[in-house]
């Protein structure tokens, strides 16, 4: 991770990167490449909302 000067805020990023990585990328083998594409569009929509809502 060449852009973190030390290794603290690296690992703060990598923790959040992890627990959202699994929210988008399905599982590539299970899918057509269509039907990839489809649950991909679908799950970057569910963030859009969920991204707009303000708590």
């Amino acid at each position: 991770m060449g852009r973190f000067r030390c290794p603290v805020p690296a690992q703060r990023f990598l923790d959040a990167f992890t627990r959202t990585r699994n929210l988008f990328r399905p599982r590539r083998r299970s899918f057509t490449a269509p039907e990839y594409r489809v649950a991909l569009q679908e799950r970057f929509a569910a963030w859009r909302i969920a991204a707009e809502l303000r708590l």
